[in-house]
């Protein structure tokens, strides 16, 4: 058992690590400390009730910081839950290690930087799993013990830091590891992968990313990162659950609450939470689990959608002309800026996420061709030699004149000078790019520094009403937004083009670059209604068209004002309406509540969902409608043929006569609504 350190001992601490601007606040740490040392009798009692504690003011985390390193009371519970300020400072002062071991890593840290921020944190983490008090104690024949979910909450760097500890241990001992440290980590990679090692539960999960992921051709390792905290915060605090029909609906809700208590962003909290629910909806639908997590929920706002509150894309082009014109005509002061100039200049030209681009090199481009023969612009099509987002090597992808200016003049600075080649981590190897800079690809931190402080800074951005923009969030993925919102208009609604020059797998995630255009049609439809350039009672389909949520009786409303029977009176707007939410039509023709019996509509299993509601609500309309007027009512017999054809879509896209017979229940309408 461990008395407490007299008073001096710790207001030395305290006055060397915090500042303590006053004689009052040093008399309320020290009454602090007094009032623990009269109410427990020793540190263990005292370390006991912190772990125990779900939140602690500063006065008590820091005597618990203090008491755990000069006591040398290492418990993993209370270590593995705080954030130690100073930890190296703190650790030398409490002599926890020597000056030899700090000689050493002060001199590994200079070939490893990402550890020296870390290691002594976890290093103390370390004493407190292997219950040891000295660094002499550690034995190096279990280092890779520590590659378990037990270990700690806080993995980002775990095998970085098993490595870095062998090696320090090896010249701390003068000698070497008996065993190969690399190859016995490699041993727990499924446990390190999952976040657990049930293989019950690791077996759904796999199903869960062939279903989800791989059979859409979609590779993202996003679910996993978010469903492996989850799950090793299950395996440590429950350790008897060995399948999902284990958890328990308070566990779930126990966890929702220590994300939302963590000091991630937003967010990242509802990243977290929304792939667990996600999943065990999965779950439950295939019977894998039983929880109705639907009722759960998270309560935490994806603030990733609500672009008015936190735009991230210009909301008109504009905005973008602005900030090219700025970039055309600023003047570099020096090499780091030419560059910085340029590359900003190809982002805006091609679209490519910022961290692509930098892997450009002076071969990158494939074909230039004239826009016209009155225009001496240009455009081209590069090819980008690194893997993108979705894993793809070897892109092409359009390049506009601004950006083949400034490819131009990369290139024409390439072959002028020596160059380098650089390690290009995503491939694995090393190769040259037109943004090298003293031996590096330019920064991206003091790229972002310089567009924000030189470039955007100074232009005023206006709505159409006159009002100011506040773009404080505007990215540089905004470029990219835009041009594949020009590709957008210009090809009249053609989202397969836009998709081809993004690169994107999926329709969906196409769907949400072409945004921009969307609200500048809604803004366009509403101002012809209100100037009554659009008239009869299409009107009335397009003023709800505006609403994004609909339930089913409001379709009946609807349907009641337009008589089933009269046509949609929308022309002057269908060539901007090519894509129709549930698939595409391919021709310029009227629009038809009949689209998918039409040989020009096409569609593809990514819009099944809003298949399968067009063809619940459909039912559910035709159905009240024969009930209220019988079988030879006005449109029963146009939307009795637009079931038929809605049926053989549903089937072709993989749907049984059982499955289809569910959606005409009302059921599911409900359910997606309530969801």
């Amino acid at each position: 058992m461990h008395e407490f350190p007299n008073i001096k001992e710790y207001v030395d601490y305290i006055e060397k690590f915090f500042s303590v601007k006053n004689d009052k606040e040093r008399k309320q740490y020290i009454s602090n400390y007094n009032r623990i040392i009269s109410k427990f009798s020793t540190v263990e009692e005292f370390i006991e009730i912190m772990i125990n504690k779900v939140e602690w003011n500063k006065y008590t985390k820091r005597i618990g910081i203090f008491l755990t390193l000069k006591c040398k009371l290492f418990v993993f519970e209370f270590i593995d839950q705080v954030s130690i300020f100073k930890a190296k400072e703190k650790v030398i002062y409490c002599e926890v290690v020597d000056e030899r071991l700090e000689k050493i890593c002060d001199e590994e840290f200079k070939n490893n930087k990402n550890m020296k921020r870390d290691f002594y944190k976890f290093l103390l983490k370390t004493f407190a799993y292997f219950n040891i008090k000295n660094i002499s104690e550690i034995d190096v024949k279990r280092l890779n013990e520590l590659n378990t979910d037990f270990f700690s909450n806080d993995i980002q760097r775990r095998r970085q830091y098993i490595l870095f500890l062998d090696k320090v241990m090896a010249l701390y001992n003068l000698k070497g590891n008996e065993i190969n440290i690399r190859l016995e980590i490699k041993y727990n990679a499924e446990i390190r992968k999952y976040g657990t090692d049930r293989k019950c539960i690791i077996d759904v999960i796999n199903k869960y990313i062939e279903e989800r992921y791989t059979l859409k051709n979609y590779n993202s390792d996003k679910f996993l990162k978010n469903i492996r905290p989850f799950l090793k915060w299950l395996h440590n605090k429950y350790k008897d659950i060995k399948n999902l029909y284990d958890i328990k609906e308070e566990y779930i809700m126990e966890y929702y609450k220590s994300v939302k208590l963590s000091n991630n962003t937003n967010e990242t909290k509802y990243t977290k939470c929304q792939h667990v629910l996600k999943f065990f909806i999965w779950s439950e639908d295939k019977k894998f689990a039983s929880i109705d997590i639907r009722k759960i929920g998270h309560g935490l706002k994806n603030r990733r959608v609500d672009i008015e509150d936190n735009p991230k894309m210009f909301q008109d082009r504009q905005h973008f002309n602005q900030v090219l014109a700025k970039v055309q005509k600023y003047e570099p002061i020096d090499e780091e800026e030419f560059l910085f100039k340029n590359y900003i200049l190809v982002l805006m030209g091609t679209g490519l996420r910022v961290g692509e681009g930098i892997w450009l090199d002076n071969k990158c481009l494939k074909k230039r061709v004239k826009v016209s023969d009155e225009s001496n612009n240009e455009v081209g099509e590069i090819v980008l030699i690194t893997k993108d987002k979705t894993k793809m090597v070897n892109k092409r992808t359009g390049i506009l004149p601004w950006g083949l200016t400034a490819l131009d003049g990369l290139i024409e600075r390439f072959n002028s000078r020596e160059n380098v080649l650089i390690f290009n981590e995503s491939l694995d190897e090393y190769n040259y790019s037109l943004f090298e800079y003293k031996g590096k690809v330019i920064s991206l931190p003091k790229l972002k520094v310089f567009y924000e402080n030189v470039i955007l800074d100074g232009i005023e951005f206006k709505d159409e009403n006159g009002n100011n923009i506040d773009y404080k969030n505007i990215k540089f993925h905004a470029f990219r937004h835009q041009k594949f919102n020009d590709i957008y208009e210009v090809t009249n609604g053609n989202i397969m083009r836009v998709k081809q020059d993004s690169n994107h797998r999926s329709i969906k995630m196409t769907k949400k670059y072409t945004r921009q255009s969307k609200k500048k049609m809604i803004r366009r439809i509403s101002k012809n209604i209100e100037s009554g350039k659009i008239v009869g009672k299409g009107v009335q389909i397009l003023q709800e068209l505006l609403n994004v949520d609909m339930l089913p009786d409001q379709y009946l409303e609807i349907l009641k004002k337009l008589n089933i029977a009269e046509g949609y009176s929308i022309e002057h707007i269908v060539e901007n309406f090519k894509f129709l939410g549930f698939g595409y039509c391919t021709c310029k023709c009227k629009w038809s509540h009949l689209c998918e019996g039409c040989r020009y509509f096409i569609t593809e299993g990514e819009f099944l969902p809003e298949l399968q509601t067009r063809y619940s609500i459909n039912f559910m309309i035709t159905m009240t409608l024969i009930k209220n007027n019988g079988i030879e009512a006005k449109g029963v017999r146009n939307n009795l043929i637009s079931l038929k054809n809605q049926e053989k879509i549903l089937e072709q896209l993989g749907m049984d006569y059982e499955e289809i017979k569910e959606l005409r229940t009302g059921e599911y309408i409900l359910n997606v609504t309530r969801a």
